[in-house]
């Protein structure tokens, strides 16, 4: 077997071994789609991610609240799992000077967001003392039509195979 055909034998064994796709970041925005009117945005930095969760509190005021939530671990695909303290913010109007003395951040319970999948993830939250969990999925404007005809190149480079084998490098 010459080094090409060793080369293919090995990718097509490690192929096997692929797991379903995890996310690997789950930076965006999240909803229900049952539920509208309320959701939430996900930015993660490394092992933090700063959730901000928009709703209507129990007055039917819309309610702002944030978690800068830690990375925890992952499941056994390698979704990965955020959990940290809840804030309830308020502040002055933004319509004309901001003053940072009226923002204010009391906490009101805690956050946990853990990814299932690319586009799936289980939110639960407390707020004053109530529950909440909910599943939560990507929130797509549009989808990418990758349909098509493809070409590509694959660049291999070979060295020392054996003795017969001439070529320092091939384009297939």
């Amino acid at each position: 077997m010459n080094c090409r055909n060793a080369l293919l034998a090995a990718l097509a064994a490690v192929s096997c071994w692929i797991a379903p796709a995890a996310a690997s970041n789950v930076s965006d925005h999240w909803y229900s789609p049952s539920e509208p009117g309320w959701g939430l945005s996900v930015t993660q930095q490394e092992g933090i991610a700063f959730v901000v969760l928009f709703a209507y509190g129990t007055t039917g005021v819309p309610t702002w609240l944030v978690a800068q939530a830690q990375r925890y671990g992952q499941d056994m695909q390698g979704n990965p799992g955020f959990s940290g303290p809840l804030y309830r913010m308020s502040g002055p109007w933004l319509g004309g000077p901001v003053d940072p003395a009226k923002v204010t951040a009391a906490p009101v319970g805690n956050l946990t967001f853990e990814a299932n999948g690319v586009d799936s993830a289980r939110l639960e939250y407390s707020v004053d003392g109530t529950q909440v969990a909910k599943t939560v999925q990507r929130l797509t404007f549009r989808h990418k039509d990758w349909s098509g005809l493809y070409r590509g190149v694959n660049r291999a480079n070979y060295r020392n195979c054996s003795a017969e084998f001439v070529p320092a490098f091939t384009y297939d």
